[in-house]
């Protein structure tokens, strides 16, 4: 537990953690999402330390992102008995060079991170991003592959994004509807790949290193950023 921050829990794994052990500590963020709350999962290091393998995993060992689709998809089904019903949005986005790509759809553009303040809620969105309703995990399952496959062919265009990955960010907006109370409740789940973190003297893309490295120094600003409240609709 870290001193100065009473109250806030530091877990710290080693490397022959499983999969299953991480997620079992990122498991009460996801209920927190649905009931309302906005949670943000990420991964940060430098380039090659298994960023990717703990968000994705692989088939025998799956990641944060597929275990929390298992998760979601599973909860909903138990809300469904107490009469909560829930729609599950998700989008792809990935940042590189300070550029938003839809990774749904390769050729949008004019995305634009937005800010909508109202007298009941303030929301974060990126515009004309494709956005998809899913139902199961199957469907949220091959829309990720798409944004996978989408992903990996732009990084082979000459004079496109590089053979490094960028931040890639996967967000799953889930909006619960109480059917007896009507009451409306919104959580995200944002769950990110960040580019990896690197020494400029050791680089062979100077510019590019230069513009993840500053985005990365910006984590500290968003992490001391007031943690949302619950947003409750009638």
């Amino acid at each position: 537990m870290d001193p100065k921050n009473k109250g806030q829990r530091t877990e710290c794994f080693h490397p022959l953690t499983s999969q299953s052990d991480v997620f079992e500590n990122v498991t009460p963020l996801i209920q927190s999402a649905l009931d309302g709350y906005n949670v943000c999962i990420f991964t940060y290091k430098q380039t090659g330390s298994g960023k990717t393998f703990t968000m994705e995993g692989t088939e025998g060992e799956l990641g944060v992102i597929p275990r929390t689709i298992d998760l979601l998809f599973d909860s909903v089904k138990n809300y469904k008995r107490i009469t909560r019903e829930y729609e599950i949005r998700a989008t792809f986005l990935e940042i590189y060079n300070e550029v938003l790509y839809d990774l749904l759809n390769p050729k949008a553009t004019d995305l634009e991170i937005r800010m909508i303040s109202a007298s009941s809620k303030t929301d974060v969105y990126v515009s004309n991003i494709t956005e998809k309703i899913v139902e199961n995990g199957q469907q949220l399952r091959a829309l990720m592959d798409a944004a996978k496959h989408n992903r990996a062919t732009a990084c082979t265009v000459g004079n496109e994004r590089s053979s490094r990955s960028p931040h890639a960010i996967t967000r799953l907006q889930l909006i619960g509807v109480h059917v007896g109370k009507q009451e409306k409740c919104v959580g995200t789940v944002n769950l990110v790949d960040l580019a990896g973190l690197e020494f400029p003297k050791t680089s062979t893309r100077m510019e590019e290193t230069k513009k993840i490295n500053r985005s990365l120094s910006e984590l500290t600003n968003v992490i001391m950023w007031p943690p949302a409240a619950p947003k409750f609709y009638f």
